[in-house]
This record gives C-alpha cells, sequence and structure tokens, in this order.
C-alpha cells in the first residue's frame, strides 16, 4: 500500500486510483479518519468490496463503520447475484423516511417516519425477543419446509435467522423463502444492520426468490407462472411497513397460478378428449415397434430426491431414445423445487405425449390430473405402501400398467387386474465400454451396506421392545433360534422359512399376537437381520479362503470397518455409477449373496462393467428353472395357476410337478393366495428365467454353497482367467438380451400396445 498516493486519490475523490494505491490487505496502521474517508471515495465509486476490506479495520465500537461495512458487503453480493435489484437499490434517491436507531436492548433496529406516522420495525421495540416470537408463531410450517413470502423485510432479523437456520429437509430438499419488498429504502436500512452476505447468506441462497420495488407483486406472479415449479407462497410472515397491503398481491399472484392451470386443462381435455381420441387417435405403441408411424412422444416423470429413481428415469430415457421416441422428463430443476401438478399439465398441454411413464406413483395419486384416455405406466421398483393397497388396485384402469417383479402379489393380495400388470425385473445399462478397470482394486470384492454385527441389531431391537414384553419374548427367542442355525453351519435361506420360525415359536410358547405384528416381525428378522447372517456367512468363508489363499479382500460399503470380525477388510463406501463399474471390472473375484433370487441389480450392473461373479447359490436359483422347464416339458407352457396343471396332468408328470411346484413354494410362497405356477409365470415373462437355460449361463461353475465350494471356485478361476473370461462374455450375451433398459422397454412397448388396440372397456374386461 502507498499511503502518499493513498491521501492523493483521496482528495482527488479518485476511485480508481485509490484501490490501486491500496493494493492488499494491509491497513492495520491506518487510523479510523483515514479509514472513513478511503471508504467514502471508494463507495461512491461502487468499489464495494474493496471498501468492505478498509471499513474491516475500523474498531469495534464504530457503529458507523459497521454499518458501512455491512452496506457494502450486501452490495457487492447483491452486484453478483441478484444484478437487477443492485440496479434498483443504486438507483434509488435519498429518502429520510426510513432510519437506523438503537432498539430498547441496543440493538439496531428500523424507524419508519412519514408525516405523522412513526413506527419502530421491530415489535416492542425489542428485536430478539420480536424474533423469538414470530419464529414460535412459525414452528411447524418452518419445519415442514412450506413456502413462506415475507411481506417486507422489516427490521431484516427474520430474514438474517432463515438464512442461517434453514429446516432439515428429507433428501436434501430446501426450503423456498419469497423476499417481498415494495420499498428499496427500507431494504437499504436493512442491508446497514445486517450483513447477509456469502455463500450462506439470503442474497447468494438461490432458494430466496427476491422481488423489490413497486412491481414486487408482478414480478412474483411472473416468476410462479414462468417456472411452474416454485412452490406457491402459503405462509405470510408480516414485516414491513406496507404487509397488510401486500397480502392481496399475494394471494392473486397464487391465483394466477390456479387459473393458468385451470387453462391448461382445458387444452389438455380438447386434446385427449373423447372425441379427439376417436377421431384423431396418438400414434398407438405396437405400429411405432414394428417400425411404422411416427415418432411415440413419451412423458416421463420422476425427481431429483431420489438417485435411484432419477437415474433409473434417465435410463429409461436414453433406451426410448435409442428406440425412435421423443422423450421430456419433468424433474425439479434445484433442491428448492418441488414437482407440480401445473409443470406437468403444462408438459401434457404443450408436449401431448403418447403416454406417461412414473417409478412408484400411479395415476390415481394426481387426482384429475392426467385425463383417463392417457395411458399412464407406473413401475413398481419398490413395494411401497402407495402401490400395495386393495383400493388403488380396485380403481386401475384399462389405460393403466403395472410394471413389477411380483405380478401375482398385486393380483392376488391388493385386486390389480391381471391383464394390466406386466411381470419386469430391475434394468440395466450396458457400460463396458465406458469404463477401465480399477488398478488398486482387490482379487476379492463384495460391496453392500449389510455391514452390522446381528447380535447387535437383535439387542436394539428388543430394547426397542420393552413396552411390549410378549412380543419381546417371542422376538428374542426366535432371533436366538437363527443365531443357532447359523452357529451350527446351516442357513436361514428364504422369507417363507424365516416366518415359519416365527409361526412355530409363537405355538411353542403359547403367547398370542395379532397378524399384523406377527408380519412385522418376520419383516424385521427377515431383513435386516437374517439378510445380514445370510451374507456375512459367505463373506466369512470369503475370509477364510483369502487368507489361505494369501490373496487380498475388500469390502466396500458404509460400516463394515466397525464390524468385529470382518472389520479388518473394509474399504468404504464406492460410489454407484462409473467408481463402482471400475471397481467391479478391476476385481478378479466379485461375490454375489443375495438371500432371494441372484439376478438382482449388482449382478446385472456388475456383468455388464465386465466383472467377473462367484454367486451364493439360493434355493429359487434352481427350483424356478426346473419348475418352468417341467411346465414346458409336460406341455403346460401356458398355465396361469397350479390348479390347471393338476386338472390336466397325472402319472409321473404329476408327480414330478408337485414336487416342483412345492419346492418352489417353499422358496416364494409369502401368502395363501401365492401359487408356484403364476410365480413361474411372472419370472418367464420377466425372463428372470428363460426355459431350457439356467438362471445365468455358466451358473452351475459359479455358484458355490459352502466354504469348501467357494474356496474352490476361487482357486480355479484365479488359476485360469480364461475361462473367467470367457464365463462373463457368455453372461454379458445373455444379460444384454434379458435385462437391458433397450431390451426391457422394447417388450413393455410390445405388450402395452398389444393390449391399447385391443377394444377393451376401461371399466370391464380387466381380469385375464
Amino acid at each position: 500500500m502507498d499511503r502518499h498516493k493513498a491521501q492523493d486519490a483521496i482528495d482527488r475523490q479518485d476511485a480508481e486510483a485509490l484501490d490501486r494505491a491500496l493494493d492488499g490487505d494491509l491497513f492495520a496502521e491506518l487510523e479510523g479518519e483515514f479509514l472513513h474517508a478511503a471508504a467514502g471515495v471508494l463507495m461512491a465509486g461502487r468499489r464495494w468490496e474493496k471498501a468492505a476490506r478498509v471499513l474491516g479495520r475500523v474498531p469495534a465500537g464504530d457503529a458507523g463503520g459497521r454499518m458501512k461495512r455491512n452496506l457494502c458487503l450486501n452490495l457487492a453480493a447483491m452486484r453478483e447475484h441478484r444484478h437487477g435489484i443492485y440496479e434498483k437499490l443504486i438507483s434509488t434517491g435519498v429518502d429520510d423516511r426510513y432510519s437506523v436507531v438503537a432498539s430498547a436492548t441496543g440493538h439496531p433496529t428500523v424507524l419508519y417516519q412519514q408525516g405523522g406516522k412513526r413506527m419502530v420495525l421491530s415489535p416492542n421495540h425489542r428485536p430478539m425477543e420480536g424474533l423469538a416470537g414470530v419464529v414460535e408463531s412459525l414452528k411447524k410450517p418452518y419445519a415442514a419446509g412450506d413456502a413462506m413470502a415475507l411481506l417486507g423485510v422489516g427490521d431484516g432479523y427474520f430474514l438474517g435467522y432463515v438464512a442461517k437456520n434453514p429446516p432439515s429437509l428429507l433428501l436434501g430438499g430446501q426450503q423456498v423463502v419469497y423476499v417481498l419488498e415494495p420499498d428499496a429504502h427500507g431494504l437499504l436500512a436493512c442491508l446497514m444492520i445486517h450483513d447477509y452476505s456469502g455463500e450462506g447468506g439470503p442474497i447468494a441462497q438461490k432458494r430466496f426468490q427476491w422481488f423489490v420495488g413497486e412491481d414486487w407483486s408482478e414480478g412474483l406472479r411472473r416468476r410462479l407462472l414462468g417456472d411452474g415449479m416454485l412452490p406457491m407462497p402459503g405462509v405470510h410472515v408480516s414485516g414491513g411497513v406496507h404487509a397488510s397491503e401486500m397480502k392481496g398481491g399475494v394471494v392473486e399472484a397464487n391465483r394466477a397460478v390456479v387459473e393458468e392451470y385451470e387453462r391448461l386443462g382445458g387444452r389438455v381435455e380438447e386434446w385427449y378428449g373423447e372425441k379427439k381420441i376417436r377421431k384423431e387417435p396418438s400414434p398407438r405403441p405396437s405400429p411405432w415397434v414394428q417400425g411404422e408411424g411416427g415418432k411415440m412422444r413419451v412423458g416421463l416423470i420422476t425427481t431429483r430426491f431420489s438417485t435411484v429413481l432419477q437415474y433409473s428415469t434417465a435410463d429409461v430415457a436414453e433406451a426410448l431414445e435409442g428406440m425412435g421416441c421423443e422423450v421430456r422428463i419433468i424433474i425439479e430443476p434445484s433442491d428448492y423445487h418441488r414437482l407440480s401438478k401445473i409443470a406437468i399439465r403444462r408438459m401434457l398441454a404443450e408436449f401431448r405425449p403418447d403416454f406417461v411413464m412414473q417409478l412408484d406413483h400411479h395415476r390415481q395419486e394426481y387426482g384429475e390430473l392426467y385425463p383417463p384416455q392417457l395411458p399412464f405406466v407406473c413401475w413398481g421398483q419398490d413395494h411401497l405402501p402407495n402401490l400395495k393397497s386393495l383400493a388403488v388396485g380396485k380403481k386401475w384402469t384399462a389405460n393403466d400398467f403395472l410394471l413389477t417383479d411380483a405380478v401375482p402379489t398385486y393380483v392376488n393380495a391388493y385386486g390389480y387386474p391381471r391383464r394390466q400388470c406386466i411381470a419386469l425385473p430391475k434394468l440395466t445399462r450396458d457400460v463396458m465400454g465406458e469404463v477401465e478397470p480399477a488398478g488398486d482394486a482387490p482379487v476379492i470384492s463384495f460391496v453392500s451396506n449389510a455391514s452390522h454385527d446381528p447380535r447387535k441389531l437383535l439387542e436394539k431391537y428388543l430394547d426397542d421392545l420393552r413396552p411390549a414384553p410378549s412380543l419381546r419374548e417371542l422376538m428374542g427367542e426366535c432371533g436366538r433360534r437363527i443365531l443357532e442355525v447359523y452357529e451350527k453351519g446351516g442357513c436361514v435361506p428364504t422369507f417363507v422359512a424365516v416366518r415359519q420360525c416365527v409361526l412355530n415359536a409363537q405355538r411353542e410358547m403359547g403367547l398370542a399376537a395379532g397378524e399384523a405384528e406377527m408380519e412385522q416381525l418376520a419383516n424385521w428378522l427377515a431383513h435386516p437381520f437374517n439378510d445380514a447372517l445370510y451374507r456375512q456367512q459367505a463373506l466369512n468363508w470369503a475370509a477364510e479362503a483369502a487368507e489361505g489363499l494369501s490373496v487380498s479382500m475388500g469390502l466396500y460399503g458404509k460400516g463394515w470397518e466397525k464390524h468385529p470380525t470382518l472389520g479388518k477388510y473394509a474399504k468404504g463406501p464406492v460410489a454407484y455409477g462409473g467408481d463402482l463399474a471400475r471397481l467391479t471390472r478391476g476385481t478378479r473375484i466379485n461375490l454375489q449373496v443375495v438371500p432371494f433370487p441372484c439376478v438382482h441389480q449388482r449382478l446385472l450392473d456388475g456383468v455388464l462393467a465386465g466383472g467377473f461373479f462367484l454367486i451364493r447359490e439360493h434355493p429359487v436359483d434352481r427350483a424356478m428353472p426346473a419348475l418352468v422347464d417341467c411346465l414346458h416339458q409336460i406341455g403346460m407352457a401356458t398355465a396361469w395357476h397350479g390348479r390347471d396343471v393338476l386338472a390336466r396332468v397325472d402319472g409321473a408328470d404329476r408327480e414330478r410337478f408337485m414336487e416342483l411346484a412345492g419346492a418352489v413354494a417353499d422358496c416364494t410362497k409369502t401368502s395363501d393366495l401365492d401359487d408356484p405356477v403364476e410365480m413361474a409365470r411372472c419370472f418367464e415373462e420377466s425372463r428372470i428365467v428363460v426355459a431350457g437355460e439356467p438362471i445365468v449361463p455358466a451358473f452351475d461353475e459359479v455358484a458355490f454353497d459352502s466354504a469348501v465350494s467357494l474356496r474352490s471356485r476361487i482357486e480355479r478361476f484365479l488359476n485360469d482367467p480364461a475361462a473367467a473370461g470367457q464365463i462373463v462374455e457368455k453372461q454379458m450375451r445373455s444379460i444384454r438380451e434379458r435385462f437391458t433398459y433397450a431390451a426391457g422397454m422394447r417388450r413393455v412397448l410390445g405388450r402395452i400396445g398389444q393390449l391399447l388396440n385391443e377394444k377393451v372397456s376401461i371399466h370391464e374386461g380387466l381380469a385375464a
């Protein structure tokens, strides 16, 4: 810093020269009078950042200097993040209606004076008490993250509070705050009291929507209409001089959104209405799949608040576009946006999709949003309460389709029409050409978050059951029985076996328990308790083999470092996507260990990344292919229920069928409504099982069921990597044909097109 040049620049009121002279931040030796003079020149030249740094050297007791510094910091932030508002602020003329004064508690506040009106913008002249009262009155809507409208910034304390104390919302969601201030002079007063700058301040945070000046209401209306996914402000917080007058402007802006929604509804009805459909039907899937007709338009609805759903939806879009469809995805553009009905209706009115698809959600959740003539496809990837409902199943129409890996469950337990349910498993992307193998991968890898110590899990659950002594006693006995099975070297591989354990223990102990309570106990014992036992048993076999063969082993996922015996193999979490694909491809022996069919996401993704897997053999992996083969061999490949088979076969074929059906029931039957043949049809329709083939190619070569068989296979494939590579190639071809998004979506569109082209009433003929 050159003091003489700086003084000369101050004398000449030359902000540019002063900025150069004050190069650096070493102002410690400068006195207050010089600092204020320098800051004044810099502020006049709108060099807000340098002025703020100069004023940062003023003494703590210099209230005027601190206010100037706050103003400089805030105006610099406004210029960077809210340029339109910045221009309004700097063009605001001198006005003495607003001034900063000391409150009754000594905290600065804003005084408004005009004519005979005099108002302090802090309740009872006590800013902090006023802030506490507002926060308490808004406790519930604030915690829920409801969108708020600040009707004037008032003394600015609440605005600072909401910026620094955002509510904790699920999955990273953010609360929207509308900052509405019709008078720029009032805002300037607040900008002197508070420092709103920085990444955590309300100026930089994009979830704050600012509208300043007399045109604030028109700006709010345009923003709500133009964006479509900003939640309408439902909570009003009065803070400014004009708060009572401003409520009407917020109501009008909200009303404009409702009116636009209704207007779009008319356009949607005009396009999809009965006359339009009869006169000018939109392209149906089946002609398109055959290469005829124009491009099919598909609307996909998803959310940024689920990593799995948004990435799976993106994969669906990529597959559909690869098949010639035109796709539009509706997703929140930021963490403070919300999926809204008006955004969806606008897509319907402007894009006019031939069908809409959403993962884990169905038409009935949206009321009258979707016209009944528009086909709606729900892909139930997770068996959630909004899908597992008799009320929903009864409302399913001929234009509603459910894609699921559990068709019999939804048909039998929840009343979904069989005709409208299409069997579809989880799907995968072919990333083989996109990733290189990780160079630091261990020889043996396993990826899962099933790292909890099962005994500690049981202890905690039993502790939670203390208020219910009978259930606690029953759960404790069931847990001990299952643990004893594993301690003796056995396992409990299926939910059917877990539930039977609960029923046996209840009967033998003579304890009363309701059906819902029994189901709750069985579900928890199956997952996470038995799930962890089943996986960790195989991992202990793998650890023993790794130690014996002197090869490295890694466990990837959360919490493995805390495991009492497997913690030394912990490698930490691995990100889904490229990182996981690189790890899988770089690992010599990947392990697939799940207490259900092996054809699951980890195996599908891993093989298409080029990974070689050894698979823990699960009873269903052999029982289901055997039953499907039997049905084909005895001429019952089109049967849909066990009773149909039993009515038409006898002798050795009947005995063989009953034996294999019993084996499948032992693996899959969760209620008296479940039928092995229905399950087999679902597995075959989804292509989890293909007649005449094992569940995956070379299954006999890669499956293991004990420590001995696992070590044998590890040794074999470590010594013969060429054989492992040949198996990977076979499995990749099979998975590409059966389980990629392109293959799955092609099957789905073909089936939906076939069904839509059938002349079936929406209210009749649903059951097949």
